[in-house]
């Protein structure tokens, strides 16, 4: 997928307009393929200021590159509780927001904030 069609998907989805596209060309995967890495990330142990939301999210994003598909982002956003971070992702089937901490996938969530996209 080409870089702009990414954000115009992220922007309308998130309703953000703060996206910071880093390639060109993305690719992607589908729902199914997204919640079976899901499991695979969500066996870390939280440990406050040490291993909390960013480094969650970091580590998510990180491992759907590893599997070769960057279409998995960064979010900085507000939460119920102050600034959060989570990881939304581009698939076949539209754009989700994923909670890496407890592996919950949902398209849009109550308390949840977008403000800015790194992907």
């Amino acid at each position: 997928m080409k870089w702009w069609k990414l954000a115009l998907k992220l922007f309308l989805s998130l309703k953000t307009p703060l996206i910071l596209i880093l390639d060109m060309r993305y690719f992607i995967a589908d729902s199914i393929t997204l919640s079976k890495h899901i499991r695979e990330t969500s066996k870390f142990n939280y440990l406050v200021d040490r291993f909390d939301c960013d480094d969650f999210a970091w580590v998510f994003k990180a491992f759907f590159n590893k599997q070769q598909i960057n279409s998995v982002g960064f979010v900085i956003g507000l939460y119920s509780w102050g600034l959060h971070c989570w990881n939304c992702a581009v698939c076949v089937e539209g754009v989700f927001q994923i909670e890496p901490q407890t592996g919950e996938l949902f398209k849009h969530k109550k308390g949840y904030i977008p403000l800015l996209v790194i992907i």
